[in-house]
């Protein structure tokens, strides 16, 4: 089991949208993909969109 399957929701969110933030600043929205933010973060890609369905969800929690 990866370490990042035993982190809570909350710390889970807080580890996606610190990626999130450090890679949309870099490379710009578009050129971020889903699996872009799972690699960087260490978040499942099940467990990612499992937080944030779409892209676009995910993008209006980092802009929050």
């Amino acid at each position: 089991m990866s370490p990042t399957a035993t982190l809570d929701d909350d710390t889970a969110r807080t580890a996606v949208l610190r990626s999130a933030d450090a890679i949309f600043y870099a490379r710009g929205v578009a050129g971020v993909g889903m699996a872009d933010i799972r690699d960087d973060s260490g978040v499942s890609l099940r467990r990612l969109y499992g937080l944030y369905p779409s892209k676009s969800d995910l993008v209006a929690a980092w802009l929050t």
